[in-house]
């Protein structure tokens, strides 16, 4: 909460002084599958929606970054998933995301969702990252 949705209204704060011509925020895809995770930033887009500012709210199916995480897990030897672990994503490279970005500061969209170039991989599917491994999946 301190970060998500109060340090964003903060920076909302300065940008409505600062009379920006447009808000561009990174929230997430299907935000309403992982409500109670997302609660603070999905606030804070409600608010910057009401704010009167000009915005694009992007929201990407996931990150590169996050997929070492989970092969880093798996090389621990266990992996967490949420809910079924069928929910798919297919991730983006941040220079992407970032050109997203830079692309809507001059896009009429509201909401940009976004994702990568790879096939979509469910948390179940990446289970095969621990037969490259040689573990146990757990």
């Amino acid at each position: 909460m301190d970060v998500d949705y109060q340090g964003n209204r903060n920076i909302l704060d300065l940008a409505t002084e600062a009379s920006v011509d447009r808000f561009v925020f990174v929230s997430v895809f299907n935000q309403h599958l992982i409500e109670d995770l997302v609660r603070p930033r999905e606030l804070f887009v409600r608010e910057l929606q009401d704010s009167g500012l000009d915005y694009t709210v992007i929201r990407p199916t996931g990150y590169f970054s996050d997929m070492s995480e989970v092969l880093k897990m798996a090389a621990s030897g266990r992996v967490y998933l949420i809910g079924e672990g069928s929910h798919k994503i297919n991730p983006i490279h941040g220079a992407d995301l970032a050109m997203v970005c830079v692309d809507a500061v001059e896009s009429p969209e509201r909401e940009i969702p976004v994702g990568g170039p790879l096939t979509s991989l469910s948390p179940r599917s990446q289970s095969s990252l621990f037969r490259c491994l040689g573990k146990p999946p757990r």
